[in-house]
């Protein structure tokens, strides 16, 4: 394969990483999706700003809105093992089954876009009396609150590694020096 430009490589070269990391061929939990999701949107948005202030350039900025979630999904997958419980864990993959759960997932990627600067393509998805009841209910369990306080930060191993994986990916895409 011929690579033409340092765009395409810088792409290739992501898209080669997310494939060599091992456990990514795993189903990955709803939660570990929710959180690497939302943590690449604020990324991403904070590119695109880095991007209209001239401090990177074109290519590194289309290269990090190529990244996918599934890139930051294994140090989610771990720090979600190694902070929350079993039952916790259990509880919270039944809530994001739910409707009310897959609206809080839907909900919390959009807000995720607006904090970082982005535009909804869609109305954010709305909460029908029944979703909001169960949502208040889950939110009051222990489950609830590590999901909703993304108690996965708490540790510093964890926080080390999703910071590391995140500077893999910048400087993949050349965003960061």
């Amino acid at each position: 394969m011929r690579i033409t430009t340092p765009l395409t490589a810088a792409i290739v070269a992501a898209l080669l990483a997310t494939q060599a990391i091992p456990g990514l061929a795993a189903t990955p939990t709803n939660s570990a999706t929710l959180l690497a999701r939302s943590t690449l949107l604020g990324v991403q948005g904070a590119m695109r700003e880095a991007r209209l202030g001239n401090k990177i350039s074109v290519d590194a900025a289309t290269c990090v809105q190529s990244l996918q979630p599934a890139a930051l999904v294994p140090v989610f997958e771990t720090a979600v093992k190694d902070n929350w419980s079993a039952a916790d864990i259990d509880a919270i993959e039944a809530f994001l089954a739910t409707p009310a759960g897959r609206k809080y997932a839907e909900r919390s990627a959009a807000q995720a876009r607006l904090d970082a600067g982005g535009t909804l393509t869609a109305p954010m998805a709305e909460y029908t009396e029944e979703e909001l009841a169960a949502l208040e209910r889950f939110r009051k369990t222990p489950a609830g609150t590590q999901l909703v306080s993304h108690s996965e930060f708490a540790s510093p191993k964890s926080r080390q590694a999703i910071q590391a994986r995140l500077l893999e990916l910048l400087t993949g895409c050349r965003a960061v020096p």
